[in-house]
């Protein structure tokens, strides 16, 4: 029977948010199974246009699959299993009265103190989880101020300077939304930006005074247009920094960023040519503001969602490029003389995280398809190239899943590294999903 909590509004709501995502993203290869994910996901990085569904023919039917997800009830979550490369599904905490949940970011400060974040509740409310003792569990997540009920609300990126100064990002009913956590809980601080609306993506700290944090907001040139959004803090407060402007100030946005020191950051994404198209986009702040080192330097039909540093001179940034029928992982390099794309195992889909320990020991994290399921992807690079570790579908007390994505990878050593996505089911259930990797021969 349908969920008398689930009133009218919510499936309007939710078919409206939908709709607005599919508007501004490229088309995936398995286009049932990504629209499946983009409506349980409501902060998802990768969107189906509107019209490339009504080509399809898709597009009724999409609707209706957003009011019969609303519907369904929440069931058992995922149970550990193992998986190949020494990576393993980690039986997570059991939320109460929520489903659809996903994990978007993790941060460790070390071994024993981890934090993952995302969303709950179709979108509803943000989600914390922490990794503490040997185990996670779901932490107290202050509600965003009031707003647009019709905001999906998430955060999206966290990190830790230390284990008592932690921040996260995201989106909120007023648009833009940062916590922090100084060790007594964590607290919605004042973002800074100032035209209203947006959402931020990426965040990180080069020290407890100097943190940056990336995504898009609505074009303060009232252009009507997304555009790039950068925030820092500098301890005083989070302020808008500017943004390089792009030639036509088309619509963009900052998905990732990542700092070797106060003068060393990058931060990437995408935007969109006249025609809606789609190209990658890398932004550097070499201590005197924000530029596009070379504004030709770009990926057609493609985007970049995470970038990681491990020294001046070697930074990585992952996405998907589009190629054949659907989208393909995209890795790109830099090592001091401009970024490079370089070979990566093809597969389809996407990569949405990366992280390295050191310049030879690094991970990229996202899904996988083979025709009918999203797979849980993991790569590595241990200096000679990139290869896959693991496809993994997890199993939980509604059988195996039928789709998974992994958001965010963090590593607090080489022998202990973390991912976090989402595991979708037949049932109609998504739980946050937490992949675990230990290897004791690098301890």
């Amino acid at each position: 029977m349908p969920d008398p909590s689930i009133s009218d509004d919510d499936l309007l709501r939710a078919t409206r948010s939908f709709l607005d995502r599919m508007e501004r993203q490229p088309p995936p290869r398995d286009i049932e199974g990504e629209v499946m994910r983009s409506i349980l996901a409501p902060r998802r990085k990768r969107r189906i246009p509107i019209v490339r569904l009504a080509v399809s023919g898709l597009m009724t039917a999409a609707i209706v699959v957003v009011a019969c997800v609303a519907l369904l009830a929440h069931s058992g979550s995922p149970s550990t299993a193992g998986a190949p490369g020494g990576w393993r599904v980690v039986s997570g905490p059991s939320l109460r009265g929520g489903d659809l949940d996903e994990l978007q970011g993790v941060a460790c400060a070390s071994v024993n103190a981890c934090w993952a974040v995302g969303s709950s509740d179709r979108g509803t409310q943000t989600l914390i989880e922490q990794y503490t003792a040997g185990r996670w569990s779901t932490v107290s997540s202050p509600a965003p101020p009031p707003g647009n009920e019709e905001q999906p609300v998430s955060l999206n990126s966290v990190t830790c300077v230390t284990t008592s100064d932690c921040w996260a990002v995201g989106a909120g009913p007023q648009g833009t939304l940062i916590e922090q956590d100084t060790g007594s809980g964590w607290r919605v601080v004042s973002s800074a930006t100032s035209f209203g609306g947006g959402e931020l993506s990426g965040v990180t700290c080069v020290s407890a005074s100097d943190c940056w944090a990336v995504g898009q907001a609505p074009a303060s040139s009232g252009t009507g247009n997304d555009e790039t959004l950068i925030e820092q803090d500098t301890g005083s407060g989070w302020s808008v920094v500017p943004s390089p402007y792009l030639f036509g100030n088309p619509p963009s946005e900052l998905q990732g960023v990542a700092c070797v020191s106060a003068s060393d950051c990058w931060a990437v994404g995408w935007y969109l040519d006249g025609l809606g198209g789609e190209h990658t986009l890398i932004e550097q702040n070499t201590g005197s503001g924000w530029d596009v080192p070379d504004p030709f330097d770009s990926i057609t039909g493609g985007q970049l969602l995470g970038v990681t540093c491990t020294r001046t001179g070697d930074c990585w940034a992952v996405g998907w490029q589009l190629g054949g029928a659907g989208t393909n992982p995209l890795i790109e390099q830099s090592t001091g003389s401009g970024w490079r794309v370089v070979t990566s195992p093809q597969h389809s889909v996407s990569l949405d995280g990366v992280t390295c320990v050191s310049a030879s020991d690094c991970w990229a994290v996202g899904a996988a398809g083979d025709g009918t399921t999203s797979q849980l992807l993991i790569e590595q690079d241990t200096g000679s190239g990139w290869t896959i570790v693991s496809r993994l579908i997890p199993s939980g007390s509604t059988g195996k899943a039928e789709d998974g994505d992994l958001n965010g990878v963090a590593c607090a050593s080489a022998s202990d590294c973390w991912a976090v996505g989402f595991s979708y089911y037949a049932s109609g259930n998504m739980f946050p999903t937490v992949i675990k990797h230990t290897d004791p021969a690098a301890a």
